[in-house]
């Protein structure tokens, strides 16, 4: 009877290699408990791990776990960007959308491309003289 029985667990084993005991247990009519212990002492695996669940990136389609939104930072990142306008000097330049909504959300309506015109507008409204370095921003 065991050795039956052995031979139906290896038969199981090696025809669905990650069929758990409660399944092998069900199929020849044993308990769980006696399977593991078959298991055991001819040297297979007792436990396995439950299958990974996935579903895809949200930009690139790679398959990823389910705990996260995206595979990286390059897609993470690269996929939340939005066009904003510097406050200084005009031109168009790109910033993660948690920035420019949380903007909005506060009421700020000023943003900059760099931390020099940052400082050249703060500069400027101190000292009032913002037509003059407007003019010069506007010159190069």
């Amino acid at each position: 009877m065991v050795s039956s029985l052995r031979q139906q667990i290896l038969d199981i084993a090696q025809k669905r290699p990650n069929t758990n005991s409660a399944e092998v247990a069900r199929l020849l009519g044993v308990s769980r408990e006696r399977i593991r212990q078959l298991r055991h002492a001819m040297g297979l695996p007792t436990k396995y791990p439950k299958p990974l669940q996935t579903h895809k990136c949200k930009k690139c389609d790679n398959q990823i776990s389910m705990r996260r939104l995206y595979c990286g930072q390059p897609c993470r990142y690269g996929s939340e960007k939005g066009t904003v306008q510097c406050t200084y000097c005009n031109e168009l330049f790109l910033r993660e959308q948690r920035y420019i909504t949380r903007a909005k959300k506060n009421g700020r309506i000023i943003s900059f491309c760099c931390k020099q015109h940052h400082g050249k507008w703060l500069g400027a409204i101190r000292t009032k003289q913002w037509k003059k370095i407007k003019k010069e921003c506007a010159a190069h």
